[in-house]
């Protein structure tokens, strides 16, 4: 009986043991794996590697041509081809649109300026 009880104890702390062992491997792999963190990590320690590797990349996106899409119109049925500014919920759409933007580009700067002020909040405790 007693034997048996020794058993289950040897058992249950060898059970114990590999679970903090999976645990704390599982934990060293969620690290190491962590790819916004590293990313993070080289850009803070080689800032200018990525501004120029940044700078680069953006020039060449500059010298890729504008994609032409060319709409092919059939004059077959004749009928006039409708504008969307045209007539007057197009009228309204624009007074509508030309309102709100100023709203809109207000309201993301908030948004934004609230999200670099939180990041920055973050970066200044670790």
């Amino acid at each position: 009986m007693a034997e048996t009880h020794h058993k289950k104890q040897q058992i249950a702390a060898t059970l114990t043991a590999l679970r903090i062992q999976v645990q704390n491997e599982a934990s060293l792999l969620r690290r190491k794996l962590d790819m916004k963190q590293h990313f993070l990590d080289s850009i803070k320690n080689h800032p200018w590697e990525w501004a120029s590797c940044a700078a680069i990349f953006g020039w060449l996106l500059s010298r890729i041509p504008a994609r032409k899409k060319r709409i092919y119109i059939d004059n077959s049925s004749q009928k006039p081809v409708k504008r969307r500014d045209k007539g007057p919920l197009g009228k309204l759409w624009r007074e509508v649109w030309q309102f709100s933007k100023p709203m809109i580009a207000a309201y993301l700067a908030k948004v934004l300026a609230e999200h670099a002020k939180s990041s920055e909040n973050k970066g200044h405790q670790s």
